[in-house]
């Protein structure tokens, strides 16, 4: 090995071993992080999404399964009357029809001392003295 083999290996380990290559070569380590963990939320949100998916499709085939049976069942004399009877509220002879109505929109009944007295709340202080005797 003569000087000009050692100066050029020198000048190797030199540029090599330099800052600015260090920079490059950690530059390029966290571009593929960074690269390996956006694949890596590509994938979770494609699996969440795969999932959501599949879960609406057994929904689907539980409706279909339902409608087939409801169709299934309208092919049927029976089916057609059931039907009937819960849309257009019909009855056969003979047959009585009780209707539920529905008791969400009723006002709401007093309750404490204006349920006993039975008045309302304009006469608050007539039914105080009738109350306490005065």
């Amino acid at each position: 090995m003569n000087y000009r083999d050692f100066q050029e290996r020198k000048k190797f380990e030199h540029i090599f071993y330099s800052g600015w290559s260090i920079f490059l070569v950690m530059a390029l380590f966290v571009l593929s992080v960074a690269g390996a963990v956006n694949l890596w939320s590509k994938d979770r949100a494609i699996k969440a999404e795969i999932a959501e998916l599949q879960a609406k499709i057994s929904e689907a085939k539980k409706a279909k399964e339902i409608g087939v049976k409801k169709i299934m069942e309208l092919g049927m004399a029976e089916g057609i009357e059931a039907e009937a009877r819960g849309r257009f509220n019909l009855k056969k002879e003979g047959e009585e029809l009780v209707i539920f109505m529905n008791n969400k929109n009723a006002p709401e009944e007093p309750k404490g001392f204006w349920a006993s007295a039975k008045v309302s709340q304009a006469r608050a202080w007539q039914n105080i003295k009738n109350w306490l005797g005065l």
